[in-house]
């Protein structure tokens, strides 16, 4: 993510997410300092920002969730925006007051 000040406030909508009625990507928990990337499971793996992550097809194949996430045979999936962080932040702020 681009570097800005902690001053500077950003106002805009962020990109919606959605998953045909699944798991999106808000319920992923991203933790910035490890880069790594949980699911509703807590299954967890790395993640860079800009690239798409791949959770293991064996872990989804025996999750008590997969229903409600995916129907790939080969794993969920999730797209990592560049600006991930922002997108997360912009998110957060919309669902306020």
């Amino acid at each position: 993510m681009t570097q800005r000040d902690d001053k500077l406030q950003i106002f805009c909508k962020a990109w919606p997410v959605k998953n045909s009625g699944r798991f999106d990507k808000n319920s992923f928990f991203l933790d910035w300092d490890t880069h790594l990337i949980s699911c509703p499971n807590q299954v967890s793996i790395p993640f860079e920002p800009g690239k798409t992550v791949h959770f293991p097809a064996s872990e989804c194949a025996i999750c008590p969730l997969r229903s409600g996430c995916t129907n790939s045979k080969r794993g969920r999936t999730v797209s990592i925006h560049p600006d991930e962080a922002l997108m997360q932040e912009l998110r957060a702020r919309q669902s306020t007051a």
